[in-house]
């Protein structure tokens, strides 16, 4: 996990894209620290295309969730992501991911104002009352194509992260300073949403039909998972709040493929994203949310749970109930079953308790018998062990309230 991914503690919304939000903080920030280190020309030029003779003659300030003042008509109250100011300088940026874009649309006459368009007037009205400043408008996008009619800048994050790339490896941003620590972190943080630059190898190309057998074996393995969870929910182990999710994009966001697959339980079947106690089965393919792979390089079969804590000021779970609880669940299913803590900013700690196997360690311990046999005993065996672990009582009370206990806990 990067320092940024770190982080990145905010679960996604159905309605935005958090990510978007957090890259524009992310953006702001880099902004601020580039122009300590005299790269804002560089960003303003090659980034956002702005022209050399609409740059700023002094420091900017780079500022989010900038309110648009009343009198500026269907402008007024919108929050354009990214704005910068400066003495006779004022720029803004847009920033999407793949979200759409807004509009507003005139009650009277029906005419919708896209988004773009309705920062274009602002920056247009505050000319038309004498305000004398350089800037623009620029559109940072990564998937979401700018509107058709759209004549204005446009800069893709792959842009950004080949020359940020670029100039790492010319010396033009320092590695060594702090501009260049976070510059390096920022694109670790893209690289591991997908969003940088595309780095292929000739190894890559003759690897496509092994890939393809293993997203078929993937695609398998999930129904075998979903199979032996189906069984246990139906049988006296299940442990009541929980209850599989749903297969929709909707309800899984990111614990889905291609970094998941499998079967994923949650508190009265809520989406993942609406609840704070959730159960797993399958094969992780790569970081979901909080919880990591061994190795990104290797898939691994995993069985475990997780609560995410919502005070900051939460300081246990105390060590004997952690411990308690892996000796009832080592008991009936041996194995290498472990807790993780991990902190958050502002929110309370996630704690993991799982089983994983890599595939590497998974492929020699199925050779005496078929890897369906292999995969659905792995699944029944540790599933079955961490329900009825759940069920036992410690001091009085059973392990499932305790740790659910754990996320409103101070």
């Amino acid at each position: 996990m990067t320092f940024f991914s770190k982080l990145y503690a905010y679960k996604q919304s159905p309605v935005r894209s958090s990510l978007e939000d957090f890259l524009t903080e992310l953006l702001a920030q880099w902004l601020r620290m580039a122009d300590e280190a005299g790269y804002t020309r560089r960003a303003l030029s090659v980034l956002f295309k702005l022209p050399d003779s609409d740059h700023p003659t002094g420091p900017v300030s780079w500022m989010t969730q900038h309110a648009i003042p009343k009198g500026y008509g269907k402008a007024s109250g919108r929050k354009p992501d990214l704005v910068a100011s400066g003495d006779g300088f004022f720029f803004i940026v847009e920033n999407k991911v793949a979200a759409g874009f807004t509009s507003h649309i005139d009650e009277e006459s029906g005419y919708e104002t896209l988004q773009l368009d309705l920062y274009q007037t602002y920056l247009d009205a505050r000319a038309s009352r004498g305000i004398v400043e350089k800037g623009g408008l620029c559109l940072l996008t990564f998937a979401t194509p700018p509107p058709a009619d759209w004549k204005g800048a446009v800069c893709f994050w792959s842009e950004l992260h080949s020359l940020l790339r670029t100039d790492l490896a010319a010396g033009t941003i320092l590695s060594s300073s702090a501009f260049g620590f976070f510059t390096m972190e920022l694109l670790k943080f893209l690289e591991g949403h997908g969003m940088g630059s595309i780095d292929l190898h000739e190894g890559d190309m003759i690897a496509v039909p092994a890939m393809r057998r293993l997203e078929t074996a993937f695609g398998q393995l999930k129904a075998l998972a979903v199979r032996e969870s189906t069984r246990l929910l139906s049988s006296p182990q299940s442990v009541n709040h929980l209850q599989p999710c749903g297969d929709r994009k909707s309800d899984r966001n990111s614990f889905g493929a291609p970094w998941f697959y499998g079967e994923v339980l949650t508190n009265e079947g809520k989406g993942f994203n609406e609840s704070a106690f959730v159960a797993w089965a399958g094969v992780m393919v790569d970081s979901v949310d909080w919880i990591d792979p061994l190795d990104r390089d290797i898939p691994e079969f995993t069985v475990g749970l997780a609560v995410w804590c919502d005070e900051a000021s939460f300081d246990g779970p105390s060590e004997s109930i952690r411990n308690a609880f892996q000796a009832a669940v080592v008991q009936r299913c041996p194995g290498t079953w472990e807790w993780q803590r991990l902190e958050r900013p502002t929110y309370g700690p996630v704690m993991i308790f799982s089983a994983r196997v890599p595939f590497t360690d998974a492929w020699r311990q199925a050779q005496t018998m078929s890897w369906n046999d292999w995969s659905a005993e792995y699944f029944r065996t540790h599933l079955s062990a961490l329900f009825a672990a759940l069920h036992d009582s410690h001091e009085e009370q059973a392990f499932v309230e305790t740790l659910s206990s754990w996320i409103h806990q101070s």
